[in-house]
């Protein structure tokens, strides 16, 4: 991977920095900071290490970067951003972990929940500073969409009525009827040639 332009943050979260660099448009997220700021001891960090690796989905998201970019001497394996929800989602919450450390398991529901946008924040402010839609304007759009669906029931109806109207006439062609219009009728009732009609 060309590391040419790379940012590098430390990002303070739940009391821990995490850290995470930007290659292009890309954020990546070293798995080492994730781990040590849930607590976890090297033996939990490197399971973890090995799962991302062998994971059918995670393994698509994650890299390993050259000594130098996120440790001074050491490879460093880092988990695209998108995929750090996923990762912390699949670390299952037990009842022997509730019992004996129910403080990770605060920590790693936050950590699930929020971590990713905290570090989209530091890294893509105008992405993550989005302004948020308001009840207003989904009632506006609710309003919007209610005229849309109202002008197609109209035009639904108006195309049921026509789809009627040539039913019924291919009934009358069926049945080898003249077609009369309603003037043709009226002279037909006044001549007294209702045969015509039957």
């Amino acid at each position: 991977m060309n590391t040419e332009g790379i940012v590098l943050k430390n990002v303070e979260f739940d009391g821990a920095l995490l850290r995470a660099a930007q290659v292009e448009n890309i954020v990546w997220v070293g798995i080492a900071w994730v781990c040590n700021g849930l607590g976890f001891n090297k033996n939990q960090k490197d399971r973890q290490i090995k799962n991302i690796q062998t994971d059918e989905l995670l393994s698509q998201g994650c890299v390993k970067f050259d000594a130098g970019v996120f440790d001074e001497n050491n490879e460093t394996l880092a988990l695209q951003l998108d995929y750090l929800p996923a990762w912390l989602f699949k670390i299952s919450i037990t009842p022997k972990m509730k019992a004996d450390h129910p403080e990770l398991v605060e920590k790693l529901i936050r950590y699930q929940l929020k971590a990713k946008d905290v570090l989209a924040q530091a890294f893509l402010p105008e992405i993550s500073n989005a302004p948020e839609r308001t009840e207003i304007d989904e009632l506006k759009e609710l309003k919007e969409l209610k005229c849309v669906v109202n002008g197609l029931a109209v035009q639904i109806t108006d195309l049921y009525n026509n789809v009627s109207k040539m039913g019924n006439l291919l009934i009358d062609m069926r049945e080898h009827k003249p077609v009369l219009t309603i003037e043709q009728k009226e002279k037909a009732k006044a001549s007294e040639i209702s045969y015509l009609w039957k």
